[in-house]
């Protein structure tokens, strides 16, 4: 055997110590990869859904503020609605329904003027965020309720034929320390009404029995919705 071919022989000694190496560095290089990315994707997914639960936990505020306006508009729009009838004989059906819209923002205005009457002190009214946040707390009894502020005056009635509750901000933390932050606004549209039919009575007045006219059902959570909502 030559010296050259000794070398060779020598040489080729460690190559298969050397794939083998190369080869489980390789394969342990890959296993580590899938291992992160499944603890990544296991990670994201429980904050994801965390977050959600968050999310959901908040709008239970949001939810019970809905609930309540849309009660207040409802009985606006009952009252509303009877004292056009009162009156139905006496006007056409264009001023009905002017009369109907007018009296309904009004009623809308002053339901929620007496919502700002401070118990305590009734020469000092409550801010539409005291109001808000007395609403939100009943959500979350024995629990920490969201924060929530209003720059909203009152309810603003636009010529648009429609009221807005603007600028209604939440931020609540849960117990696993995370945020949640939305904005929104709330927005009553008038409840739709025939009024072009024609009175069987000839007039009506105070003393009547208002309470006989009170059969027009209206779905009111179709006429107060969020608006401008968003989500930090």
């Amino acid at each position: 055997m030559s010296k050259r071919q000794k070398i060779k022989k020598l040489n080729d000694k460690g190559s298969a110590i050397i794939t083998v190496i190369v080869l489980v560095t390789f394969v342990s290089i890959l296993a580590t990869t899938i291992l992160y990315a499944a603890g990544m994707n296991y990670y994201m997914k429980a904050t994801d859904v965390k977050t959600k639960e968050s999310f959901y936990d908040a709008e239970l505020a949001l939810e019970a503020i809905m609930q309540d306006l849309i009660e207040m508009s409802d009985e606006a729009a009952r009252e509303a609605y009877l004292d056009t009838m009162i009156h139905y004989a006496v006007a056409d059906s264009a001023t009905r329904e002017y009369n109907y819209q007018i009296k309904f923002f009004a009623i809308l205005q002053q339901k929620w003027v007496e919502k700002t009457t401070n118990p305590l002190d009734p020469t000092t009214p409550l801010t539409a965020s005291e109001v808000l946040q007395a609403i939100a707390d009943t959500a979350y009894p024995g629990a920490v309720a969201p924060t929530i502020t209003s720059t909203a005056a009152g309810i603003t009635v636009n010529p648009s034929g429609t009221a807005v509750l603007s600028g209604v901000e939440l931020v609540y933390t849960d117990a696993n320390g995370y945020t949640t932050q939305i904005s929104t606004d709330y927005i009553f549209m008038l409840p739709d009404m025939d009024w072009s039919v024609d009175s069987a009575k000839t007039a009506w007045d105070s003393a009547d029995d208002a309470t006989a006219l009170e059969n027009k059902e209206v779905e009111m959570t179709e006429y107060v919705k969020y608006y401008n909502w968003t989500k930090k």
